[in-house]
Parts: structure tokens; C-alpha cells; sequence
């Protein structure tokens, strides 16, 4: 069920993998970050209410995976009371806000959709076989609706998957850091204990190969964090050789990406 940390030589090898990757060394957005002051986080925020960053959320990945390949759905947790302020969270252990919980709810419906026992006819997500999550409360809280509603059993909770670490600003918003640190958001500079996606990446890698081998050719839904979903996004398309690696499209409250596990290592999905 996870929520162990893989051992040091293991660590060390896959940092060393991935410094002949090209992983991109800015860490890229955390939870709770605005886009730009109070005009981005006001952007955000009409985002996440209208679900813009997860409108594509839901969207089944009709791939065939062969030899017990697994389909793994990343989720963002529903909004939390921080996200709701526009403060930087990192591990701060906030709540869902109301806003959040309908949030999961409403996704919950769409998973449920893709069980014919629950509502009759193939709406939604087709064949899930387990729910993990981060070990954050605003992460188990949205699991746990995703789970209760969809029948799919207990949640596995994984501390790997928590989000990184952002340091000396959390609990910050983005006017905070500004007049507290400033020059370092325009200059794309982070306080000194950041958790850069170097130590982001083992963790998390960790957690998702543990979840392919004890879910050999099934499709789990892994609900974690923004931080968390973009370094891994990024860091698979810097593998794949993907032009611009490091653009990111915003992921929304409840918004997903999908990423495969074809026998020969992590991918991403459509």
C-alpha cells in the first residue's frame, strides 16, 4: 500500500538517471500558487470554480496496454481551503473547502458513470481497479468520495505522493512573497527549502512503481497534488524528447493526466 521510502542506493541511482535525462531543473507550479498577483489568483480562482483545468478530466484513455501494462490516471485533489485564499500549500495539510468537495463529488458522478452497475449504462472512467492517494487530508478526502461513490473500495494511501515542499513560503500569497522575497518570482528563484523535482521525482516514482506491480494490467486512479502531476508531466515528456518540456497547461482542481506503464517504463498517455 505504499507510504515506504525506497532506500538510499535506490534513490541515488534514479538521480542519477535522471541527470542524463534533461528533467527540467525549475520546479514547476505547486498548490495554492496564483498565476500573477490579485488579478491571477482571481483567474485561478474562476478556474477552479468552473472547472476549466478539468473540463478534459474524465476523458478514458482508450489505449490497449498489452502484457499487464497499467493505465494510471493522475488526479489534482478538489480545491482546498488554501487554494480558495491563493496561498502557496507545499505539505501544509489544508482541508477541502466546500467548493472542493462538490468539486469531488461531481468527478465522483463522471467515475461512477463508467461502472453500468451503478448507473446502467458506460458513462465514464471504464474498469478502475484500485484508488491510491497521497496521504494529504485534502487528497484523501477527495479519493475517498472518488472511492465511496464509484465502489471501488478502500483508498491506499501513499505518503510519496505528497506534494513537494515549498518551503519558507507556504501559507504565503503571491502579494506575500513578493514584497517578502522580492525579485524572486520575477527571477524564477526559490527560498532555500524548496524540494526541487530532483527529490520530487524519486519519491513519487517510487509510489507509481509500487502501484503498477501490485496492479499488473489495471487502470488506478492516484490522487495527488499540482506539483506533483507537473514534474512528472514534465519530466516524461523531457524523456520522450518532446519539444518545450517545460510548458505546462494548467491543471485545474480535479483536473487528470493519464500515464502509462507499457512494460518498458512510464509514458504518457492521450
Amino acid at each position: 500500500g505504499g507510504g515506504q521510502t525506497g532506500g538510499g542506493q535506490g534513490r541515488n541511482a534514479f538521480k542519477s538517471r535522471l541527470a542524463t535525462a534533461n528533467v527540467p531543473r525549475w520546479p514547476l507550479a505547486s498548490d495554492g500558487i496564483p498565476s500573477a498577483g490579485a488579478d491571477g489568483a482571481r483567474r485561478d480562482q474562476r478556474s477552479a470554480d468552473s472547472q476549466r483545468g478539468g473540463d478534459a478530466f474524465w476523458e478514458d484513455d482508450d489505449e490497449q496496454v498489452q502484457n499487464n501494462g497499467v493505465q494510471i490516471l493522475l488526479v489534482r485533489h478538489g480545491q482546498s481551503t488554501w487554494n480558495a485564499q491563493g496561498r502557496w500549500q507545499g505539505q501544509a495539510d489544508m482541508p477541502l473547502s466546500s467548493l472542493g468537495v462538490a468539486q469531488s463529488a461531481l468527478a465522483a458522478i463522471r467515475l461512477a458513470g463508467g461502472n453500468p452497475t451503478i448507473h446502467g449504462e458506460d458513462l465514464g472512467i471504464r474498469n478502475i481497479t484500485a484508488v491510491y492517494s497521497s496521504n494529504m487530508q485534502r487528497a484523501v478526502q477527495t479519493a475517498s468520495i472518488l472511492a465511496q461513490q464509484a465502489e471501488l473500495g478502500p483508498v491506499i494511501e501513499d505518503e510519496r505522493l505528497r506534494e513537494r515542499s515549498v518551503g519558507e513560503w507556504s501559507g504565503l500569497t503571491y502579494e506575500e512573497v513578493q514584497r517578502k522575497w522580492p525579485g524572486y518570482l520575477k527571477r524564477r528563484l526559490l527560498p532555500p527549502s524548496y524540494e526541487t523535482d530532483d527529490h520530487v521525482l524519486p519519491r513519487v516514482f517510487a509510489a507509481l512503481e509500487n502501484v503498477r506491480k501490485m496492479q499488473p494490467g489495471g487502470r488506478v486512479v492516484v490522487v495527488c497534488h499540482a506539483g506533483v502531476i507537473y514534474a512528472v508531466e514534465a519530466y516524461l515528456k523531457a524523456k520522450a524528447r518532446r519539444r518545450n518540456p517545460q510548458r505546462r497547461y494548467r491543471i485545474g482542481n480535479l483536473g487528470t493526466r493519464w500515464i502509462i506503464w507499457d512494460g518498458k517504463g512510464f509514458r504518457l498517455g492521450k
